[in-house]
C-alpha cells in the first residue's frame, strides 16, 4: 500500500510539473525531472531501485530552492519513501519473526519425539514389550479419505 502511495506521489509531481509547464511557458521542469516524459518508468522499477530513483527526484525538487512553488514536493516524496522504508522494515521483521516461531517448532517437534522414544523405551524395561506397545501405539498417518458407513436408527423408521 505504501508503494502504491509511493507512485501516486510520483505521479502527483509529474501532475504537477506538467501545470506548473503551461502556466509558465518559459520553465522547462518536465524534461528535468522527467527525461524520458513520463513517471511510469519509475514506478515501474523494483522497490529499492525506485526508492533509490525518488530520492534524486526529491534532491532535484530541493535543487529548485525553497522559493519555488514546487519545492513543497520534496517533502512529499521524503515522506513517501520513510513510510515506504517503514514497511518494508516491519515485513521484513515478521518474516524473521515467523521462521524463528517455525525453527521453535520444529524445535519442539523433535523433543517431544525424543521424549516419546524415552518414555516408550522405559515402559518395555518395565512393563514388557506387549504393554508397552498397547501404552505407545504406533503412530502412523492412515488414509481418512475413505467414506464413513451412516448407521441407521431402526427406531425412527418404524416411527
Amino acid at each position: 500500500m505504501c508503494d502504491h502511495i509511493l507512485d501516486n506521489d510520483i505521479r502527483t509531481c509529474y501532475e504537477r510539473c506538467n501545470q506548473y509547464e503551461r502556466e509558465n511557458n518559459d520553465a522547462f521542469l518536465l524534461d528535468t525531472f522527467f527525461p524520458d516524459g513520463r513517471f511510469g518508468d519509475i514506478i515501474r522499477k523494483r522497490h529499492a531501485q525506485e526508492l533509490h530513483v525518488v530520492e534524486q527526484l526529491a534532491l532535484k525538487f530541493e535543487n529548485l530552492g525553497d522559493t519555488h512553488p514546487l519545492f513543497y514536493l520534496a517533502a512529499e516524496l521524503r515522506n513517501g519513501i520513510s513510510s515506504a522504508n517503514g514497511t518494508v522494515r516491519e515485513y521484513n521483521e515478521a518474516v524473521r519473526k515467523e521462521q524463528l516461531a517455525l525453527a521453535e517448532v520444529d524445535i519442539a517437534k523433535e523433543a517431544l519425539r525424543k521424549q516419546y522414544a524415552k518414555n516408550y523405551f522405559d515402559a518395555q524395561q518395565e512393563k514388557g514389550r506387549v504393554k508397552a506397545d498397547y501404552l505407545f501405539p504406533s503412530l502412523s498417518a492412515k488414509n481418512h479419505d475413505d467414506p464413513v458407513e451412516e448407521t441407521t436408527d431402526t427406531t425412527e423408521q418404524a416411527a
